[in-house]
């Protein structure tokens, strides 16, 4: 699957001897059951809408989870304001619209009634096990049954059978509004064709329950200024510099070093999709980024993807929100209409065709699928944000020359672009790299690769203060395989020389 935003991302798959062993992304934050307590109505609107955009994505790709339940719920880090991960996809399956499943699977508290009579089910198994969790999360209390051995108690089989439920004294006591309830009794319907889409319910929450809270909230300014965080990034240049303007002057991040957020004072409804449209548009430097990568040779393109993809994602939260933001329906993806809108709102001297944007779509769209990929957003944007480091370079070398033999080869490539890949792509990618034409890419061309610009004259990140190609050339030729070289080192005598910036005389 894509790597999408609210779905644990997979790294590697291993097979040794009759077991499999697969390698994800670490959810250090602990599941949804660490943190019921003192959880609000606005914690739980905000992890309702992130579950949602990842079923909606799973769904419109023909993939039913089949197992959602709160211990299948991971935050992704410790942070109070950490986005959610669905996991644990053992028991997903691909349907066919219009054809039911049969195979009895999934956990007792979040099992539909389709499942419980047996009678085969649809994808909108999962909108039912997403009302139970809502149920859970809200009221702190299981509507049917939480354990299996409450399996021999028939008046609560006959309940869930039924879909039989009542909202008990603790949703009075909790005092959940009206559209909690009613996002519950649109997801819990007997009959699967009668409960919301994963799209509908996304749009109920986006559209009316998150505003309604928002109409609730007290004034967010002091919360805001209590909450910023210092985004100390580990970029080339030091800068730390964000991927998107913000029209605020704070933000609920607990990634900072030094200061910690308390629940108390970030409003969850801060991280909601709608506000962070609000405060979020497309920046200048971004552009240039997109422009950039859309030139970029193949092989380029690719070692960029390479590298977004094992980035620790902590140093991606403003791109995550930008791309969001982009994805204006919710999809997963950007498409070209996305694309179009945004560049429009955009305050730029240099007006932009549709011609002019369509080939740029093209450029970052490396899947050739029609559409924007996270992925391929994030790894067309890190070099415009100042995010490689020379460690990033190396991992993407390391992932690459899988078998360690210290270059890259034909075989390497096959594997990295799949069964499917297209032999005329995999000698183009290697006639791109291989400068000394000997049939393999070691580091050094590695290096060149990823620093030389030869017709613009910058270097990798698209900041024209390295110096010539010449020098950079000169620098990386004595690099050798070792990869322990920093970037300070690779330029410090040419850091230190005054250089003629774009504007000077």
């Amino acid at each position: 699957m894509d790597t999408i935003q609210n779905i644990v991302q997979l790294f590697e798959v291993y097979k040794v001897k009759r077991k499999m062993w697969i390698i994800t992304e670490l959810c250090s934050g602990g599941d949804l059951t660490s943190r019921m307590e003192g959880m609000t109505e606005a914690d739980v609107v905000i992890i309702l809408e992130q579950i949602l955009r990842a079923i909606s994505y799973m769904h419109k790709r023909n993939v039913c989870h089949r197992d959602i339940k709160l211990e299948n719920i991971m935050y992704e880090n410790p942070d109070v304001t950490s986005p959610i991960k669905l996991i644990d996809f053992g028991l997903s399956n691909k349907f066919t619209k219009g054809e039911k499943m049969l195979k009895a699977c999934g956990t007792v508290y979040t099992a539909a009634p389709e499942l419980l009579l047996g009678t085969g089910y649809t994808e909108q198994t999962d909108i039912w096990s997403i009302g139970i969790v809502a149920w859970v999360m809200l009221s702190q209390a299981y509507p049917f049954m939480k354990a299996l051995e409450e399996m021999n108690d028939e008046a609560k089989k006959e309940q869930l059978a039924n879909a039989q439920y009542t909202f008990g004294k603790e949703w009075e006591d909790r005092k959940i509004s009206k559209y909690g309830r009613e996002f519950v009794a649109n997801c819990l319907k007997k009959h699967p064709g009668a409960r919301w889409f994963a799209s509908e319910a996304l749009e109920y929450v986006e559209d009316q329950w998150i505003p309604h809270l928002e109409s609730l909230a007290p004034s967010l300014l002091d919360v805001e200024n209590s909450c910023v965080s210092n985004n100390n990034s580990d970029s080339l240049d030091g800068s730390g510099q964000g991927g998107m303007e913000t029209e605020s002057g704070g933000s609920c991040n607990g990634d900072s070093a030094d200061k910690t957020p308390s629940p108390k004072l970030c409003n969850p409804l801060e991280r909601s999709v709608a506000s962070t449209k609000k405060r979020t548009k497309m920046s200048s430097d971004v552009l240039e980024g997109l422009q950039n990568f859309a030139d970029h040779s193949e092989i380029k393109k690719t070692i960029l993807m390479t590298m977004a993809y094992t980035m620790d994602k902590s140093s991606l939260n403003e791109l995550r929100d930008l791309f969001t933001v982009l994805d204006s329906k919710g999809t997963g993806t950007i498409t070209l209409v996305d694309l179009k809108n945004a560049l429009g709102k955009m305050h730029s001297d240099k007006h932009m065709d549709d011609k002019t944007i369509e080939k740029l779509f093209q450029g970052i769209d490396v899947d050739r699928s029609g559409q924007i990929h996270y992925n391929e957003f994030i790894a067309a944007v890190v070099e415009s944000q100042g995010l490689i480091t020379m460690e990033h370079l190396a991992v993407a070398f390391d992932r690459l020359d899988s078998s360690g033999k210290g270059y890259i080869s034909k075989d390497d490539l096959r594997n990295m672009l799949g069964v499917d890949c297209d032999e005329n792509m995999v000698n183009k990618m290697m006639d791109e790299a291989d400068m000394k034409k000997n049939g393999q890419i070691d580091y050094d061309e590695f290096l060149r690769l990823m620093f030389e610009d030869i017709t613009k004259g910058v270097d990798a990140v698209g900041r024209p203060d390295i110096g010539s190609n010449a020098v950079m050339t000169e620098k990386l030729g004595v690099i050798g395989p070792s990869r322990q070289v920093s970037f300070e080192e690779l330029n410090k005598e040419e850091m230190e020389k005054p250089h003629i910036q774009n504007g000077d005389q």
